[in-house]
């Protein structure tokens, strides 16, 4: 991988800034409800109001990579590895706790 921070390599990936957006808002709200289930109706309201593009269903678990796999390659229309994005997070720092849990449910 080169040296790229995640948005450089976002951006090398050709998401709009809309998407990219929504990337590195919604990992940070994976975060906050794999520490705390109870805030969800919250968060996915949130994600819900600002990003009524990509529709979050609370009835997916995407702290399982396949759940969030499929939401990212159908919103941002396979542009970029799910796998390798959460990596990057993971080696940068960023989200680093829930990249890594999410990496370990890959099959």
């Amino acid at each position: 991988m080169e040296n790229l921070t995640v948005t450089e390599w976002l951006k090398e990936n050709q998401l709009t800034d809309k998407e990219i957006d929504f990337v590195l808002t919604f990992i940070p709200a994976l975060s906050t409800l794999s520490v705390d289930k109870t805030k969800a109706p919250h968060v996915l309201n949130m994600l819900n109001s600002h990003f009524p593009a990509f529709l979050i269903s609370e009835n997916i678990d995407y702290l399982l990579f396949e759940n969030l796999d499929s939401l990212l390659q159908e919103y941002l229309k396979a542009k970029i590895s799910t796998e390798e994005l959460l990596k990057r997070m993971s080696e940068q720092g960023i989200c680093k706790p829930v990249s890594d849990s999410i990496l370990a449910t890959v099959k």
